[in-house]
């Protein structure tokens, strides 16, 4: 969405010293982040673009959605490498930071750009960190995200394909991890009253199905004992849920 060009440099000016700190974060220690600005020219072009969207995106969600816009201007926007091995998309951590991959923050449109830093300033919101606890690391996320994606498919804030989104109306979304073992498990955002669950009763719909899934995995393995004796068996943790939870890579932004 297009913001008037007086009000996008005010905004601008008014930020300089946030992106001051603002940063290349770099993983590999033997390519420092400034070195790489100095030398891949492609790389410095496209982490000026992405500051000027950084900043046209915070004007935004000041202005459209000014609670989210309050936690955003206190949090850090750092720019990592495009090839960071951990920080592919978007990210945020406990301590106040937002990581920002360039690569795929260029091949969003304007409005899933906001609605991901949205989506990112809404996990310190939610206080998603915190009340998490001891729950598993990937069932969480995903039910964080859902909660939170689907509100901001309500308020017609737009997202990126291949994130979790929930239909708007009957707040259910199809769980499936990589393999497409899932795809048949469908979640639920809203309660029979059209209340939202909390992103507590949300991992606990995912947990049930982890347990659903784990069952009918065991019986499995335990038929294909009893029919193949003295056949060879398959190698240990084949296709066994332990290996890896259901959903493992489906988070999104988080």
């Amino acid at each position: 969405m297009p913001i008037p060009r007086i009000l996008s440099e005010l905004y601008e000016a008014s930020l300089k010293n946030r992106f001051r700190v603002t940063q290349l974060v770099n993983e590999a220690p033997e390519a420092p982040a400034a070195d790489i600005l100095k030398t891949d020219p492609e790389e410095a072009a496209l982490v000026r673009k992405i500051q000027s969207r950084i900043a046209y995106g915070l004007s935004f969600l000041n202005r459209h959605m000014p609670d989210l816009g309050i936690i955003l201007n206190k949090l850090n926007v750092r720019i990592v490498n495009s090839n960071d091995p951990i920080v592919d998309t978007m990210a945020v951590d406990p301590v106040g930071n937002i990581y920002v991959n360039p690569k795929f923050s260029n091949e969003l449109t304007d409005g899933e750009f906001y609605g991901v830093l949205a989506h990112e300033a809404m996990h310190h919101a939610n206080g998603t960190f915190w009340r998490k606890k001891n729950r598993d690391h990937t069932l969480w996320n995903i039910a964080t995200d859902a909660q939170m994606n689907w509100g901001l498919l309500r308020e017609n804030i737009p997202l990126p394909k291949g994130a979790i989104l929930p239909d708007v109306s009957t707040g259910e979304f199809e769980f499936t991890d990589l393999k497409g073992k899932l795809k048949n498990y469908k979640i639920k955002v809203l309660d029979e009253k059209g209340e939202p669950f909390s992103c507590e009763q949300i991992y606990d719909q995912l947990v049930d199905i982890a347990k659903e899934y784990e069952e009918k995995q065991e019986q499995g393995k335990q038929q294909g004992q009893g029919q193949g004796k003295g056949k060879s068996q398959p190698s240990q943790g084949q296709g066994q849920p332990g290996q890896g939870q259901p959903g493992q890579g489906q988070p999104g932004q988080g």
